[in-house]
């Protein structure tokens, strides 16, 4: 497939097929825009450019209000740009007006990181937060409800991390005088 083949252009006849259908597979960036808005055409002009660099983790969909507004009421769009992620069929994330492209490459991050990537991040988040307690709450949920095999083999790899924890969290104990526990 073709790079063009995950950008392209809907109408309410293609939306059931190219967003709806498609989205089951990955997440669909829906973008309603028009060419009279400089901010909408700046956010295309954007998308365009950083959507092909995720090599088809992720398709945009361009819906240009000037030609046919059915859809963006139908999805309660309300100002250009105007930003709707449907995953699996159902809207998972919208934003509204002008984003600037790291909001947006966050956003395409958000949505191509796999669940074993995305742990991993939140992970490190809390451990640098020195909150040690949620990260390894975080891992041992994370280990209990493993079904795919991607987070299995990527728990079992990074078992040093509950060591880690353990380990400062009884630094941290003795420094400051409690019990080790």
């Amino acid at each position: 497939m073709s790079d063009q083949s995950f950008v392209f252009t809907v109408t309410p006849q293609t939306f059931q097929a190219e967003v709806i259908d498609r989205s089951q597979q990955l997440p669909v960036i829906v973008l309603f825009w028009a060419e009279q808005a400089a901010p909408a055409t700046e956010a295309r002009s954007t998308l365009e450019r950083l959507v092909p660099q995720y090599q088809g983790k992720v398709a945009l969909a361009l819906v240009d209000v000037a030609e046919d507004q059915s859809l963006a009421q139908q999805l309660r769009v309300t100002g250009l740009p105007s930003i709707r992620v449907i995953k699996e069929g159902q809207i998972v994330e919208q934003l509204e007006g002008p984003q600037p492209e790291a909001t947006l490459t966050a956003l395409l991050d958000q949505l191509t990181m796999s669940s074993a990537d995305l742990l991993r991040d939140q992970l490190a988040e809390l451990v640098s937060a020195r909150d040690f307690t949620a990260a390894l709450n975080l891992y041992r949920q994370a280990l209990n409800t493993a079904n795919d095999d991607e987070l299995t083999i990527a728990a079992e790899r990074d078992t040093w991390l509950l060591m880690a924890l353990k380990n400062a969290r009884q630094q941290e104990r003795t420094f400051f005088g409690f019990p080790k526990s």
